[in-house]
Order: C-alpha cells, then structure tokens, then sequence
C-alpha cells in the first residue's frame, strides 16, 4: 500500500481551507495509508529532524 504523509501547519491561517478542501479528499483516498504530520510551534531544524523520522522512500507517490 502506498503511503501519503500530509503536512500540516494549525497555526496557519488558511488552515481552515486545508481542512475543508485537501483533509475531506484525503480521508476518502482508496489503496493509500494516510498519515499526518502537524508542524510544531519550534524550529525548522526541529520539524525537519522529527519529519525525517517518520518518511520512507517512494513515500508521496506521484500524482
């Protein structure tokens, strides 16, 4: 199964258009496991490092 990694800022202020247009699609993709990462509120060394972790290759796909 592929994967998706969605990123995320909460804080931002168009979130709310993420939420209504990218996270409703998202939740009904077939053949993808959907994982989220939300941005902390550190560094970009901080988010980068703790992202880093969480990707494997071919993750994302192509669309």
């Amino acid at each position: 199964m592929k994967r998706l990694i969605l990123v995320y800022n909460r804080r931002s202020s168009n979130f709310w258009r993420v939420e209504k247009e990218v996270l409703t699609k998202v939740r009904n993709l077939k053949g993808w496991a959907v994982g989220k990462f939300e941005v902390a509120d550190t560094n970009v060394d901080d988010n980068s490092a703790r992202l880093a972790k969480i990707l494997s290759d071919g993750d994302g796909g192509r669309w």
